[in-house]
């Protein structure tokens, strides 16, 4: 899937979203989008959070930076789920890596559900 092209509410989003339902993290390699073609993709699925606390692209509030670097210590590195603290939180999260490092800088995901289903 190409997510640079248009898609609408068509057969391939309601693919994804039962993809999305049954596996909770999807992945779309090799993509190369504009933050207008990231953001026009995340809004296919709902109405989009502007995060209160972090840098956004200008004019694009919708699209959170993330940086990192030698110079910066990433505020995220620790087990942490997004935005839970509203009274609506989001449905998910659609990162777009731009610069990967070669090793580390993994990005983890846990499925609250199993958590959940663990308790005793």
């Amino acid at each position: 899937i190409d997510l640079s092209n248009s898609l609408d509410k068509s057969r391939i989003i309601q693919q994804i979203e039962q993809a999305l339902i049954k596996h909770q993290v999807i992945f779309f390699r090799d993509q190369h989008l504009t933050p207008t073609q990231h953001r026009d993709f995340a809004r296919l699925f709902g109405n989009l959070h502007i995060h209160p606390f972090f840098a956004h692209i200008q004019d694009m509030p919708e699209i959170t930076v993330l940086e990192n670097g030698p110079e910066l210590k990433p505020g995220n590195d620790h087990w942490h789920t997004d935005i839970t603290f509203t009274e609506n939180p989001a449905l998910g999260c659609v990162l777009y890596a731009r610069k990967i490092p070669a090793v580390g800088g993994d990005t983890l995901w846990s499925s609250m559900y199993s958590a959940y289903d663990a308790l005793s």
